[in-house]
């Protein structure tokens, strides 16, 4: 059982400690990180070991068009990661932070199965989001004192 607080879209809101528990992780950039993600994703079983890494921009951007042949629209493409100025690459890694924060706050609290007698699915749980999150053990259990605490 799950209860799912929010939708992960934009903005997204969370306390500044649980975004900066995620400083450096992203600052390769999004094209470098993916392989790594699609390799832990494997090795947790949450895809068969044949899933292939996607192209960056699926659909063709930015030479695909509409269907009566207006150009992909310029915010809807995702842009070559050395190709973003320093601040773009900034803003980018902060947004994925945020991100990683928001999910990892939402999925703290939010498993009402753990609160029910006997359940191991926190323990369980817990050791997933270790392995899955590219965190410290310090950092987790920073995190997982502070959402018990909220």
């Amino acid at each position: 059982m799950s209860l799912a607080l929010d939708a992960a879209h934009a903005p997204h809101h969370v306390l500044k400690e649980w975004a900066d528990a995620y400083k450096d992780v992203f600052d390769e950039g999004y094209e470098a990180i993916r392989p790594e993600i699609l390799r832990r994703q494997k090795e947790l079983g949450l895809l068969p070991e044949d899933t292939e890494l996607s192209a960056i921009n699926p659909h063709g951007e930015p030479d695909a068009t509409g269907p009566n042949g207006q150009p992909w629209p310029r915010l809807d493409t995702v842009r070559p990661w050395e190709t973003l100025s320093a601040g773009e690459q900034r803003l980018f890694i902060r947004m994925a932070e945020v991100f990683a924060g928001y999910v990892s706050y939402s999925d703290a609290p939010a498993r009402p199965a753990d609160r029910l007698p006997g359940s191991r699915r926190g323990r369980l749980g817990q050791r997933r989001q270790r392995r899955g999150t590219g965190l410290t053990e310090q950092q987790v259990t920073v995190l997982q004192r502070r959402a018990r605490a909220d």
